[in-house]
């Protein structure tokens, strides 16, 4: 049975660091959006889903840091993990003009990884995967992930992403450890790439994202990924919180349809779990 992993990016509307190099942020509007995908995501998987919490220089000067230190976000996060869900780290280290990147300080990525780590398990929440602002994952985060215990990563969308130079296109196009020199191929830390739903010659925007794509794409795209892969796979489908306004009725639409064809929604710790186990017994090679 093929399974999927709904990824729910909680950004906000106004966060623009390279195209208006000015960042704002509404709290009552960014947190009904990421309700409004959590209460889809309910209905529709049983909760199942990973949540990804946003945290960023921005965020951290301007907001004192709320998705991981609001009262009204903590709720959030322990009424998702209640409800079958699970929480990650969204980590945007780019200056909110834009005129510097982060990532690639190690001991600042450590520092960051390790300290909001620590606040979401003091609400009583403990993170099970990460993803990188704009799919930037680097050489520089898998020491501090593993370190943390924070072993699904979310960035392999099969492309080159522009403003972190990062270029997916070259790695595999199913789960794997990443190679700690290399995140783009396979290797031997703990760390485990989950990709994006996608076919050979349709990766990054063109892949299971939400946003950019209709609903009878999306569809179409499902089925040439089933074909191409087989029952046995998985991957991600990156979701929007901040354009669930627009988009949680196709959000609906699109996991009823895909209940409807089998598929088997899950969350990051099963998929690290089932792939230590296929690891261990010599039948990786399944996905």
């Amino acid at each position: 049975m093929a399974k999927l992993l709904v990824a729910v990016e909680c950004d906000f509307e106004g966060y623009s660091p390279f195209v208006t190099h000015r960042c704002q942020y509404s709290h009552q509007q960014t947190l009904r959006r990421a309700k409004l995908a959590a209460d889809v995501i309910q209905c529709e998987c049983n909760g199942k889903a990973a949540f990804l919490a946003h945290t960023s220089p921005f965020m951290r000067r301007e907001h004192g840091d709320a998705f991981f230190t609001s009262s009204d976000y903590k709720t959030l996060w322990n009424d998702v993990a209640a409800c079958g869900g699970e929480i990650g780290l969204h980590v945007h280290e780019d200056e909110p003009d834009g005129s510097c990147l982060y990532y690639g300080y190690g001991k600042h990525i450590e520092r960051v990884i390790s300290s909001h780590v620590g606040m979401l398990e003091d609400c009583g929440v403990k993170p099970a995967c990460h993803s990188t602002g704009y799919f930037g994952m680097n050489e520089w985060f898998v020491p501090a992930l593993e370190a943390n215990d924070l072993l699904v990563n979310l960035d392999n969308c099969g492309a080159f992403t522009k403003f972190t130079t990062r270029d997916w296109t070259v790695a595999p196009g199913k789960p794997y450890y990443m190679d700690p020199d290399d995140v783009t191929c396979e290797g031997a830390s703990r760390v485990l790439s989950v990709p994006l739903g996608m076919t050979k010659y349709c990766r990054g925007e063109d892949g299971l994202m939400l946003a950019p794509n209709s609903l009878r794409y999306l569809r179409s795209l499902w089925e040439e990924i089933a074909r191409e892969s087989g029952d046995e796979s998985v991957w991600f489908l990156w979701v929007e919180a901040q354009r669930m306004d627009r988009d949680h009725r196709k959000l609906r639409s699109f996991l009823r349809w895909l209940k409807g064809k089998g598929v088997e929604f899950v969350v990051p710790s099963e998929i690290y779990k089932d792939y230590a186990a296929r690891v261990a017994t010599g039948s990786r090679g399944a996905y």
